[in-house]
Parts: structure tokens; C-alpha cells; sequence
């Protein structure tokens, strides 16, 4: 987001601070605020009725909570928690309208709109098709810097991410590292060769 654009939201938003594990958004509840976040990761998770939590996504700088159930008129369908301490700008509903005919912002929460639709398809995509260990090997890769993938979650978190158990992911891990494909230290990944 441009400085301009933030200025201009600042000036029509609340400014909201929420601590490590606050709930953001409750699923079931109406959106009375569309959420901007300013600092800071919040991770999507939607109810099970077997009790298994589950991680859809994580939510970090600029990205949107609400814009969807906004535009659809339907109670948040996922709850929202803080990863860590998150700033977000509050933008009220009735002041969404107003916004909506400004193009510098029409253009933001378009392209936050299609980023999210992106990443659904791309998981919708990887959970039918590939297998929980080529799923972890994808998403290491796609996030790798020199092949080095810092590990910033826990693998309970990365494994619900992935759709699978943790248990399993620490078998394809230890599998991987047996295949000499990856190798692991406390805080980072590092991939040793191309996953084929």
C-alpha cells in the first residue's frame, strides 16, 4: 500500500492492536469492519467439526480480513487469530462504499482480492493432486532463499497448512533427510537437491 493510500485510510479507520492469539474475527459473526494489517501475521483457521484445527493461510502486511464476506454480505467464514502482534487499520463497513469509488484503492483491494482468489485455486489445486510430501517439498522450494527455507512456524502449524498431520510431516521429513534430498537444523531447511 502507497503512503497516500495509507494516509487516506488512517484518516477514515480505527487504529487496532491485538495481542499473540487475540481473535481478530469470529467466524459466524457479520463484518462491521473490513481489517487492513499495518505489522505484524494472523493465521486463518476455520472451524472443524471433529475438533481438528486446521490452518487455511496465514494473513500479513496489507492483506485484507473481511473483503470478501463485505462484498458478499455473509458473516465472516473463517476466525482470525493473531500469529503474533498485529496492527490493523479498522475500516467501517459504511465508509467501504465511499472507498470503493476511490481507483488508488479499488486497484489495492483488487489485487488483495485476486491474490487470495490465486493461492485458493493454487491449494485447492496441490491438495488434489499432489502428495503430502510433494506439497512440503513445493511450498519449502517456493519459499526458499538460496535454498535455505528458515522455518518461522511450527511444523504443527505448517503441517495443518499442508493438510496433513504433523505426525506425517515429520515422517516425510525424516524421509527426506534419509534421501539426502533436504537437510535440517533448528531453524532452517536446507535443500541439498532438486525434488523430482
Amino acid at each position: 500500500m502507497n503512503s497516500e493510500l495509507q494516509q487516506k485510510l488512517h484518516k477514515l479507520s480505527e487504529l487496532k492492536i491485538y495481542t499473540k492469539d487475540q481473535v481478530m474475527v469470529q467466524e459466524g459473526d457479520y463484518p462491521s469492519y473490513i481489517h487492513v494489517i499495518l505489522k505484524g501475521t494472523a493465521k486463518v483457521i476455520p472451524s472443524s467439526i471433529n475438533g481438528m484445527e486446521s490452518l487455511i493461510d496465514y494473513l500479513e502486511v496489507d492483506d485484507f480480513i473481511g473483503d470478501i464476506e463485505f462484498s458478499k454480505k455473509v458473516p465472516y467464514i473463517h476466525t482470525v487469530i493473531a500469529q503474533e502482534k498485529v496492527q490493523a487499520l479498522l475500516i467501517p463497513a459504511d465508509k467501504m462504499i465511499g472507498l470503493l469509488n476511490d481507483v488508488s484503492f479499488c486497484r489495492f483491494y483488487i489485487s488483495n482480492l485476486s491474490k487470495k482468489l490465486n493461492i485458493s485455486s493454487k491449494k485447492s489445486k496441490d491438495l488434489t493432486t499432489l502428495t503430502a510430501k510433494e506439497r512440503f517439498m513445493n511450498h519449502i522450494s517456493s519459499e526458499a532463499v538460496n535454498r535455505e527455507y528458515i522455518v518461522l512456524h511450527t511444523y504443527e502449524d505448517l503441517s495443518k497448512q499442508l493438510g496433513t498431520s504433523s505426525r506425517h510431516l515429520r515422517r516425510i521429513i525424516t524421509e527426506l533427510k534419509e534421501e539426502n534430498i533436504i537437510d535440517v537444523s533448528l531453524k532452517s531447511i536446507i535443500i541439498k537437491e532438486d525434488y523430482h
